[in-house]
């Protein structure tokens, strides 16, 4: 039972029983069943690229025209992270990441149906919203029913699921394209979404969220549902905000702005570097020379390394600090950039060598970038207080594909300008890495080793 913030003196605060307990079932379950959500998260989003060529065929369509469906989704997923995180800290995590689960499956298996290339877009963008709103009330939920030990770890398992979501996505294409087409595929990952929807009914809603609704009644049942009704003693959980409720979710308040700006700003230009690698690397690469199938292989090096080394960012922050790694990996990140745009001007395309250079230097690019961003999501998801988490994490998430949609534009007019020029491309987004550091100085609620926040 929950004691009255009067009585708490001789009550155990809910966080501090958690951190002291051994990981639950039912904790495992909650990060199994967001982690499957943020996968069909990435295989959803990635769908479309896929089935791009067959779609232009089939609706003779030019690659210009089609270009609004693909991006129609980042637009989304902008709007959706900022509103979704807003939404959650004033309704609830658990059930707006179930709404925006729906809303993105409903709008892919409406794909499945489109009739034509402006309802497409509608649908892409509608599903969109999905995408980014799911990302910040997953984080929320984790934040409030994990120890903090193992808090670091899971939120980085929970970032490398959309990326991987997209390597599932080319699996469904491959797999299931040649027997039931395109629209096919969208039926299924669709129906996929809307059945996972209806098992996140399970999930239990953010305590904090509650108490702040001045809802503690609830708290007791959802305990025992993680904990397979443990024997609790008397838990406190802080003082009620009902009263402060409509100000749950400021972000810009003078005590935390700095941290509010400092991670929107990282998050920008990290989104700038990383998507300026995704977006524009194979035409970089084969407008320098290399060969096609070489070009193709550096994107499968850099998604894969950055995959590996965002599963290690949790330890990474907790042993050493995430100002430290932050620091480290957009130096990192910097120096492989301008190896690379070096290799592109000093060496001879075609040779052994300079291929396996190829392959080392956007594996560490990838491996640098993934583990700037997944460092960030640790950092906002416990930097932000409880009643402004979700929309402090999407307000960064919003600011990140903002970036993306930018350096999507701009790196098609900076090749054009130069002439296909990899280098100019490269140097650019080398010196852009360098504000990494920049933001890394601002953020001032670091978490993990001798950091002004620990968890």
């Amino acid at each position: 039972m929950a004691a009255h913030p009067a009585n708490a003196i001789q009550s155990v605060g809910l966080i501090d029983w958690i951190g002291r307990r051994p990981v639950a079932t039912g904790q495992i379950l909650l990060v199994m069943l967001l982690a499957l959500a943020l996968l069909l998260d990435g295989v959803d989003l990635k769908i479309l690229a896929y089935f791009a060529p067959v779609i232009i065929g089939d609706w003779q369509v030019s690659e210009v025209e089609f270009g609004p469906a693909l991006s129609a989704a980042l637009v989304g997923m902008a709007i959706g992270s900022g509103v979704g995180g807003w939404i959650g800290d004033r309704f609830g995590p658990r059930r707006t990441a179930i709404a925006c689960v729906l809303l993105f499956g409903i709008g892919t298996l409406a794909c499945a149906y489109a009739p034509n290339l402006l309802m497409l877009i509608l649908l892409r963008f509608i599903s969109g919203m999905g995408f980014g709103g799911l990302n910040p009330n997953a984080f929320a939920l984790l934040a409030d029913w994990l120890p903090r030990r193992v808090f670091p770890t899971a939120v980085a398992i929970l970032a490398t699921c959309t990326p991987f979501g997209g390597v599932v996505g080319a699996g469904v294409a491959l797999v299931a394209a040649p027997i039931v087409g395109w629209r096919g595929c969208f039926e299924i990952v669709g129906v996929a979404s809307l059945l996972l929807a209806a098992g996140m009914i399970w999930l239990p809603e953010s305590w904090t969220y509650l108490n702040r609704a001045g809802k503690r009644d609830a708290i007791p049942s959802l305990i025992n549902r993680l904990f397979a009704k443990p024997d609790q003693p008397s838990l406190h959980y802080g003082p009620s905000d009902h009263v402060k409720h409509v100000d749950a979710g400021s972000i810009f308040e003078s005590q935390i702005i700095r941290f509010t700006m400092g991670t929107a700003f990282c998050y920008f230009v990290a989104n700038v570097v990383t998507y300026g690698f995704n977006s524009w690397l194979y035409v970089a690469l084969t407008a320098a020379g290399v060969d096609f199938r070489v070009a193709v292989q550096t994107g499968i090096a850099f998604n894969s390394v950055s995959m590996a080394v965002c599963l290690l960012t949790g330890w990474l922050t907790q042993r050493f600090g995430s100002k430290a790694v932050l620091i480290t990996a957009a130096t990192l990140a910097t120096v492989v950039t301008m190896w690379l745009g070096g290799l592109l001007y000093v060496s001879a395309p075609g040779s052994a060598p300079h291929q396996w250079q190829i392959y080392a230097a956007t594996g560490l690019a990838g491996g640098s970038t993934g583990c700037v961003l997944s460092t960030l999501t640790i950092i906002m998801t416990a930097g932000f207080p409880a009643g402004k988490r979700a929309t402090g994490v999407g307000f960064g998430i919003m600011a990140g594909r903002v970036g993306a949609i930018l350096v999507t534009l701009a790196g098609g007019a900076l090749l054009t300008w130069t002439g296909a020029d990899a280098t100019s491309l490269f140097v650019a987004l080398a010196v852009l890495a360098l504000f990494i550091i920049l933001a890394a100085l601002i953020i001032d609620r670091h978490v993990g080793y001798r950091a002004n926040q620990n968890i």
